[in-house]
């Protein structure tokens, strides 16, 4: 395709119906090198030695009052000259002049016929960004990041349309805040994300109209980061909900699970081998869930800190919320453990508890939270330990600090932790989060 013929379809384009503008662009903005439209492009303007600024200013598209498309044009153009797929890094310049056109483009008033080259653009961007950055600063990515926070603040601010057959910037809103959060994760900010959802959870908007691709990475998103936050069960219910979602056996199947299986783990629901199996994630879970269902805090962190996987829950940024949220579910285990040796009696001794206690810690380095077996000759912390678990529900009985001994109910004294956090029936969410109903 020649210049004159592309900018010929870009006028023809932007004489339909705002709808079939927004439909029609992206095939017209092609970012990847590898289509015909790029290199036709690249081949006539430097065989013709084509001033693009000229040529775009000569066709006079929008009657010649929209400065920013005929920028964005003209930028794009620049990409299909300059773009090399043997130097990826004058590429990418290229590209990111582009992306700066567009940004500015989009924001004009009537730049809701541009979502779909936006949608089409910023993936591209972002992806060949990571990729060089990887073994160079954050930079590329840090400005691309200023340019999708402009373009969410633009949307977010665009008024009610009187007309609910035009065309609307926020049809993009939840595409955009999930590239924007996506670029804050790779920049290690992601508490820049809660700006993100603070402003788009009062933004009016109906959930369901969006794709359910973008709906079910949103809701990863929100996972994560009320999983970083260690707000467990919340975070379990949009992990949970994003892998039902999802579609089946996917990889980014996998990338959900491999956060909601720590948020379920410390919720007291432990995954099965199977699942585990099929997603390739029995060597990081498997023996940490049998480590935990045995109530092995020796093995457990053993195998957390210095196992095989060690440097892959450090990468995940799980390897602390493990070290800090663990020891009260082991606690639990270890207990209803010692009443099952027991036989399930009704009453339990400190001294039995601590028997236990210090048979689940042997041969482990790391101190147990709050507790240390040598400190504990006065069965003062088991105490507190007992005390800390009825108190959350995790045990159903009455401690007598006297006695020595804890009194467990004759039903029930060891109620399942999911159903303690109430996993399968969450009713009440939080009031931020009641719009992703709609």
């Amino acid at each position: 395709m020649s210049v004159a013929a592309w900018l010929d379809h870009v006028d023809k384009c932007l004489r339909l119906s705002p709808r079939d503008t927004s439909g029609s662009l992206p095939y017209l903005f092609v970012l990847n090198i590898q289509d015909p439209i790029v290199s036709s492009l690249q081949n006539d303007i430097l065989d013709s030695s084509i001033n693009i600024r000229n040529v775009v200013d000569e066709k006079g598209l929008n009657n010649g009052d929209w400065s920013s498309f005929d920028e964005l044009c003209i930028t794009y153009l620049g990409f299909a000259r300059d773009v090399d797929p043997t130097n990826p890094r004058e590429s990418y310049f290229a590209l990111i002049k582009y992306v700066t056109a567009l940004q500015v483009a989009f924001t004009n008033n009537r730049g809701a016929i541009l979502q779909g080259v936006v949608k089409a653009s910023l993936s591209t961007v972002l992806t060949m960004g990571r990729q060089l950055d990887a073994n160079d600063t954050l930079q590329r990515t840090s400005y691309l990041s200023t340019l999708l926070l402009k373009m969410f603040n633009n949307i977010r601010a665009e008024k009610s349309l009187e007309n609910s057959q035009q065309l609307s910037k926020k049809s993009v809103i939840l595409f955009v805040a999930n590239i924007l959060c996506r670029s804050y994760y790779m920049l290690h900010t992601e508490s820049s994300c809660a700006n993100v959802f603070s402003n788009i959870h009062t933004a009016n908007l109906k959930f369901s109209s969006y794709a359910r691709a973008e709906q079910v990475e949103y809701r990863y998103i929100l996972g994560r980061f009320y999983l970083a936050k260690e707000q467990l069960t919340r975070a379990y219910d949009h992990l949970s909900w994003a892998f039902r979602k999802c579609l089946p056996r996917t990889p980014q199947q996998r990338l959900i699970l491999k956060y909601l299986v720590p948020a379920a783990m410390l919720l007291g629901r432990l995954p099965t081998n199977t699942l585990l199996s099929q997603f390739n994630l029995q060597t990081q879970y498997g023996p940490l869930a049998a480590a935990l269902k045995a109530g092995n805090y020796a093995r457990f962190m053993e195998y957390l800190l210095n196992g095989p996987c060690s440097e892959w829950y450090v990468r995940a940024r799980i390897q602390f919320l493990f070290r800090n949220r663990t020891p009260i579910v082991l606690l639990r285990q270890i207990v209803y453990r010692t009443w099952v040796i027991l036989n399930r009696p009704n009453v339990l001794k400190f001294d039995q508890i601590q028997a236990a206690l210090r048979v689940a810690m042997a041969g482990s380095s790391e101190s147990f939270g709050w507790y240390s077996a040598e400190q504990d000759a006065s069965g003062e912390i088991t105490e507190n330990v007992l005390i800390t678990l009825v108190s959350q529900r995790f045990v159903m009985g009455h401690v007598y600090s006297r006695r020595a001994l804890i009194k467990l109910k004759d039903k029930g004294p060891f109620p399942a932790m999911a159903r303690v956090h109430n996993l399968d029936s969450r009713t009440g969410k939080a009031s931020t989060d009641r719009w992703l109903e709609t």
